[in-house]
């Protein structure tokens, strides 16, 4: 009886290698189809634009690990203490600038108000 359940067993084993073993060849199949048009592609692109062309596991990454890092050089940067400078400058300017027009309007509404209660008594003393 265990002779017949390890026959059994390797039978079962057989197929599924079997199966494995299709489904492999199947998977290099495709796989060997999209690597073959991905090489024309690659060809073509190369034959067109007459670039050298880097795979991705290629690709040149310059200033190390962390890339070229140039950013701290442009002066539109907007962690340079030049330009953190320059904005704070410019907030303060125009706090300024809105302070004066705010206190612009107030007095001309006060003027305003002022005339107002002047004309009002003129009008009332004239009766």
């Amino acid at each position: 009886m265990a002779e017949e359940a390890i026959k059994s067993l390797k039978k079962i084993l057989e197929c599924l290698l079997n199966i494995i073993s299709v489904r492999c060849v199947i998977n290099l199949h495709i796989l060997k189809k999209r690597m073959t048009s991905e090489i024309n592609y690659v060809l073509l692109f190369k034959k067109k634009f007459n670039k050298k062309i880097f795979k991705k596991s290629e690709s040149v990454k310059m200033g190390g690990a962390s890339g070229l890092n140039i950013l701290q050089q442009k002066s539109w940067h907007v962690l340079r203490r030049h330009n953190i400078e320059r904005v704070r400058k410019d907030q303060r300017e125009e706090k300024e600038r809105q302070q004066k027009e705010d206190d612009r309007k107030d007095l001309a509404e006060f003027e305003s108000k002022l005339d107002h209660l002047r004309c009002v008594r003129l009008c009332n003393n004239s009766f």
